[in-house]
């Protein structure tokens, strides 16, 4: 089945780099003098939240942030002082990922900004997954000229990776394939098993606002057998693992999985580990195969644009950003 992925927030019905364009002044309502009025759309119902920094001394400001007063039609307006500013235009942070420095009205400068990860409280020397943060998809340090009424367009665009993990049992094929061995009389994979664990190494730690990624970190997950993303109908599982920055210049990543077997079960911890290169707005999609009598056969790593229309599994690809 082809399951479509949406995976940018179009701000507009075209992609594109945040842009403004004058309107009649004659259509305008009366704004303050020295101010003029400024629009900002959508084409969702998904806000995203607009910071404003204004140049002073060659120094872009921050000012105020927006992120309430979305109408019905996807347009926020405000009125701002002539001038030239730039726009932090973000959404999905604010948990895991903080924006750092804080923000101080006429204080804190735009070209410091930058988005953090933040350490594991439980797993010293490791960090939480990421948020699902969406950035601007190009030019998000772009310099905006307002003299005039403006309306102000932009698409985001994850500025994160993430992991897809599958489990199977199957055999190897004298070709070199791998034919699905399925589970009979509504038995499954995750029956055979006490715990899946996969260390993410070699992660970014921070983003800037153009998602340029930075740092090293590593990322621990464990996952709970009892909520598969998916449980198939041959007994296989899908789990939707964390969100991560990609590593610094979009270098390696390295996943090591664990698989530990069901409690008393005289079988030995599996281990094994993948590497990839992932870009922002990618999947690392892994697949596990384990033979009938507890061994893996092979493991498997791919990587997927999240915006592709692609042959998935039913409900594994979301059809919208909540």
């Amino acid at each position: 089945m082809k399951v479509k992925m949406i995976i940018y927030l179009a701000c507009i019905s075209i992609l594109g780099a945040c842009s403004t364009s004058g309107e009649e002044t004659l259509l305008q309502p009366v704004t303050q003098a020295g101010f003029q009025r400024v629009t900002f759309t959508r084409a969702n119902n998904i806000p995203y939240s607009i910071a404003v920094f204004r140049e002073f001394n060659h120094v872009f400001l921050y000012q105020k942030t927006l992120n309430t007063g979305w109408t019905g039609n996807g347009q926020l307006t405000t009125e701002l002082p002539i001038g030239n500013y730039q726009f932090l235009f973000a959404l999905h942070y604010g948990q895991n990922t903080l924006l750092s420095p804080e923000l101080f009205p006429n204080e804190t400068p735009f070209n410091e900004l930058k988005f953090l990860s933040q350490q594991d409280p439980d797993n010293e020397g490791l960090i939480l997954p990421a948020d699902e943060l969406f950035l601007p998809e190009t030019h998000a340090d772009s310099i905006y000229h307002i003299t005039a009424s403006s309306t102000i367009k932009c698409t985001l665009q994850r500025a994160v990776c993430q992991t897809l993990l599958y489990i199977k049992r199957g055999q190897k094929t004298d070709d070199g394939h791998y034919l699905p061995i399925a589970y009979e009389n509504n038995k499954n994979i995750l029956q055979s098993l006490s715990s899946i664990k996969m260390n993410l190494q070699q992660t970014g730690t921070a983003t800037t606002v153009n998602a340029v990624s930075t740092g090293q970190g590593e990322i621990l997950s464990d996952f709970d057998l009892s909520a598969p993303d998916t449980l198939t109908t041959e007994g296989f599982a899908v789990f939707k693992g964390p969100f991560f920055f990609p590593a610094e210049n979009n270098g390696e990543i390295t996943a090591r999985i664990t698989l530990e077997p069901a409690t008393n079960s005289p079988q030995p911890v599996l281990t094994s580990t993948v590497t990839s290169n992932l870009q922002r707005n990618q999947q690392f999609i892994i697949t596990i195969w384990v033979t009938n009598d507890w061994n893996f056969i092979n493991v498997e790593a791919d990587t997927r644009e999240m915006n592709r229309e692609i042959e998935g599994i039913k409900d594994i690809w979301d059809d919208q950003v909540n």
